[in-house]
């Protein structure tokens, strides 16, 4: 492991809050800088399931999460008149995988991450205008006048990496980026979202009992709208309204973008649109219920893009979570890919046996090669059930196989999302539980010594 290095990161969501809670515990010196004068944890609910659970228990804060998240055991999908279309069966989910996939909304699962940060160690207002890179290390430059130094930069600034730009500005003007990373950002839908303030125990509870969620969907009948509610254990209940944008795309270098994402502007309007849609949970209500118990603060509006981009790293600069994939949230995989990456990030660093130039560009190439199969899944996964609920006759003939998909084929299906487990390599293993076994640990310090190997031998010859 390499002693001396310091890591910088750029962002302060909850793949890069993740991969600060990994190198804590590697003893690998790090910095967060956040461009906000503030983390504003917004959104909705947040679905993790095994494929990361694994890496909760390794860091400690399962349990937290467990108290504060209800147990995904089905969702419901209705039409307009309240018939189900689509339902979804997570019940084998802890006996095949050992835990509960569980529903936590966004807040909490901020809260609990940050909660774990040393304080010193977040840097806020602290908006990038420009990195630079060589042989020697990284710097920032931030818009107060302020630079950071370090060994690595580590983009987890979203969708719109201010990170990303000015590695691909670079990469385009040597002639080093791929066409397909500069390419338009293409977006088919709005979402809004938000987290109402606490019912009366008992109002909204899963049938099966308060531990699990309620966890139901409605799709218009001419397939451009979808909304959702989550119950949740502190009796709140987690929203989201989707409106379909068929065939609309914005550049990324859209500065516009940064004031859409995640923030309260520009939603008022969808809002006393969505006041009248029907409740999914059935009876006579509409959202407004829901909406109206929603703190205007809890409420925000963003852009639903989908992009997996080809290019993650380059020097010493490396991208993570949505700076790399920015995926659909229709199947939840989001928020498990950027925790999944960092763990494969964090293991990279760890096994690397140096700091030099090549090792460091080993290490970033491992944690691609690691990370990219199970990434493009999820990636075309979430795309897939995003096409649900857009206009389109693909729509209507995907939900028809959907509903007629044996139960067999979903448990296959579970078991392919389930099989990829990974943890942190310089962490005690926590042995899985339940028959589905995962799919074996990458040795990252194996792969990188293969890798330096190879690379000596080419620069031999």
């Amino acid at each position: 492991m390499v002693k001396d290095i310091k890591v910088l990161l750029v962002g302060g969501g909850i793949g890069s809050l993740t991969l600060a809670l990994l190198l804590e515990r590697a003893n690998i010196d790090y910095e967060i800088y956040e461009r906000a004068s503030e983390v504003k944890p917004l959104g909705s609910a947040i679905t993790f399931g095994p494929g990361i659970l694994a890496t909760f228990k390794q860091l400690g804060i399962y349990d937290e999460y467990a108290a504060n998240s209800t147990i995904v055991i089905d969702a419901k999908t209705r039409n307009q008149k309240g018939d189900i279309v689509m339902y979804n069966d997570y019940s084998m989910v802890e006996e095949r995988y050992g835990m509960w996939s569980r529903v936590i909304t966004r807040p909490t699962m901020y809260k609990i991450l940050m909660d774990r940060i040393p304080s010193h160690k977040l840097h806020f207002s602290k908006k990038v205008v420009r990195t630079d890179q060589n042989a020697e290390g990284v710097m920032l430059h931030f818009a107060d006048g302020t630079t950071a130094h370090g060994d690595i930069l580590v983009g987890a600034d979203g969708a719109y990496s201010t990170v990303r730009q000015c590695l691909y500005k670079q990469l385009g003007i040597e002639g080093r980026l791929p066409a397909s990373d500069l390419e338009s950002f293409p977006y088919e839908a709005i979402c809004l979202v938000g987290v109402t303030d606490p019912f009366p125990p008992g109002t909204f509870v899963h049938e099966k009992g308060p531990e699990y969620s309620r966890f139901e969907a409605m799709l218009s009948d001419d397939k451009r709208f979808m909304w959702v509610l989550f119950s949740m254990p502190d009796h709140s209940v987690a929203w989201m309204v989707i409106t379909n944008q068929e065939g609309t795309s914005q550049k990324a270098d859209d500065p516009a973008r940064f004031n859409a994402e995640w923030g309260p502007g520009a939603a008022e309007s969808m809002t006393e649109f969505a006041r009248n849609l029907p409740s999914p949970f059935g009876g006579k209500e509409t959202m407004e219920r829901f909406i109206n118990a929603t703190p205007k603060s809890r409420i925000s509006k963003i852009m639903l893009e989908e992009k997996i981009f080809d290019t993650w790293y380059d020097g010493r600069t490396v991208l993570l979570g949505d700076a790399c994939h920015k995926l659909f949230p229709a199947a939840g995989q989001g928020g498990v890919c950027a925790m999944q990456d960092a763990v494969a990030l964090a293991n990279a660093l760890y096994a690397m046996p140096s700091n030099s130039p090549e090792d460091i560009e080993i290490a970033f190439e491992a944690y691609r090669e690691e990370r990219w199969n199970f990434a493009k899944d999820a990636f075309d996964l979430s795309h897939n059930f995003g096409k649900v609920t857009r206009p389109s006759w693909t729509s209507a003939l995907l939900l028809f196989v959907l509903q007629r998909l044996p139960q067999s084929l979903w448990v296959k299906q579970l078991d392919g999302l389930a099989g990829h487990r990974p943890q942190a390599s310089f962490l005690p293993l926590y042995e899985h539980a339940g028959f589905v076994k995962p799919l074996p640990l990458t040795d990252f310090a194996k792969v990188m010594q293969d890798k330096r190997t190879k690379y000596g031998k080419l620069h031999r010859q």
